[in-house]
């Protein structure tokens, strides 16, 4: 991650700590020290006190080892996620993808494109830069560290259900910022079932997520202020997922 691409004000953001590594070769031909990336690793609990309703049974799942493990018994829905991911990411090996709430980071390898990600988790992020490498920032989705016209895509992905409606479209807002004029962003996210289909809709309720929507309530929040195309809803075991591309 440069420096470069980074509000030069979040450097000297209290609780944040920046720093230098060497690695792979940066693609912005407008850097002048290519070879220098950093990774920014807030190390306090500032981001995880501004979540809503942060109960105490959620808590564990913050822990980096206890949320990776609940992905590996899921497999039926990250599978899920992964196959969108793979048909609606950008396929350009050259394009930058931004995946807000990228959680331990498990995703960003599979995609075609250079990525970075950004979590509201500091544990998450420090997890993610030891498996993954030094491309990750500890940050909100309605405060995104980065400049304008950065990416070709931001991704989110089983994030809106943690966002109220004003929350998504304030996210939305902060996208189209970072995002090149040719940009969209693609949200891959769990809508609720048919109530005929129980234990999915149970399942669901017992979600951290405060804010689960249909098919329909997601697509209009979306479609508010912007242009959606939808996937049609893939129904899986445990959860049926949607995936959204959006446009100004």
């Amino acid at each position: 991650m440069s420096p470069e691409m980074v509000k030069p004000q979040r450097l000297e953001t209290a609780g944040c700590v920046a720093r230098l590594v060497a690695c792979f070769p940066s693609p912005f031909k407008t850097i002048p020290c290519p070879e220098l990336c950093f990774a920014v690793v807030r190390t306090g609990p500032q981001l995880l006190s501004t979540l809503p309703e942060f109960a105490l049974v959620h808590r564990v799942l913050e822990i980096p080892a206890a949320f990776r493990l609940t992905q590996l018994l899921n497999p039926f829905t990250t599978g899920i996620y992964r196959r969108l991911l793979r048909e609606h990411a950008p396929q350009d090996p050259h394009a930058l993808l931004l995946d807000l709430g990228c959680g331990l980071g498990d995703y960003l390898d599979m995609v075609e494109c250079r990525a970075l990600g950004v979590d509201v988790n500091p544990a998450y992020m420090a997890k993610a830069a030891e498996h993954h490498g030094p491309r990750f920032a500890a940050a909100t989705a309605m405060d995104l560290p980065f400049q304008s016209e950065t990416f070709d895509a931001v991704l989110i992905m089983a994030t809106c259900h943690h966002l109220s409606n004003e929350q998504v479209l304030s996210a939305l807002e902060e996208c189209f910022q970072v995002l090149k004029p040719h940009g969209y962003v693609l949200i891959i996210d769990p809508v609720l079932p048919s109530p005929l289909w129980f234990w999915k809709w149970a399942l669901f309720k017992l979600d951290r997520g405060k804010h689960l929507r249909t098919f329909a309530q997601l697509k209009a929040v979306a479609g508010e202020h912007y242009r959606v195309e939808a996937s049609p809803v893939v129904r899986g075991l445990l959860h049926d997922v949607v995936a959204l591309r959006i446009t100004r």
